[in-house]
């Protein structure tokens, strides 16, 4: 499967999220960000199917956070899809952001540091961060668990 990352932000934080998408471009990972979408004006239900048909070709979702976050309806709505999906889930934080405690369950990125661990993540072999991740625990997980274990490892968390 093609890595594809979902770029979960809102309207507000799209300089930062513009910023991430750049440095997973010159990764060579692949993102969907609306803001690249031209014209995309919906209606509720409209953007909510048009959220999930991107969120079915992801396979990754990094929310980019911050205080404007949490006037957000979407962007939990994103991340509760991603859930569904077993997509891998982190979250880049622009600010010093207090996180609800579901959030803080995953990794969570705070700089530019972080967010090149991150890619270099997504570029590893399925298979192998499997396969550490099971030898870790003593027996067998998912990708997004296995994913989830060995980049918040890495990031001391």
């Amino acid at each position: 499967m093609v890595t594809k990352v979902f770029l979960s932000h809102k309207k507000e934080d799209t300089g930062e999220a513009l910023i991430v998408s750049e440095v997973l471009r010159r990764k060579g990972i692949g993102f969907y960000l609306d803001e690249l979408d031209p014209g995309m004006e919906y209606d509720g239900s409209r953007l909510a199917q048009h959220i999930r048909s991107h969120l079915t070709v992801c396979t990754h979702i990094l929310a980019v956070l911050s205080e404007k976050t949490k006037e957000s309806w979407w962007v939990p709505f994103e991340i509760g899809i991603a859930t569904e999906k077993e997509h891998t889930i982190a979250s880049y934080l622009i600010s010093s952001v207090r996180l609800p405690e579901y959030l803080e369950a995953w990794p969570r990125l705070r700089d530019r540091k972080d967010l090149e661990l991150y890619c270099d993540h997504l570029t590893k072999p399925r298979t192998l961060l499997e396969n550490s991740a099971s030898t870790s625990y003593g027996k067998r997980v998912s990708y997004s668990d296995a994913f989830h274990y060995i980049l918040k490892k890495n990031l001391g968390q």
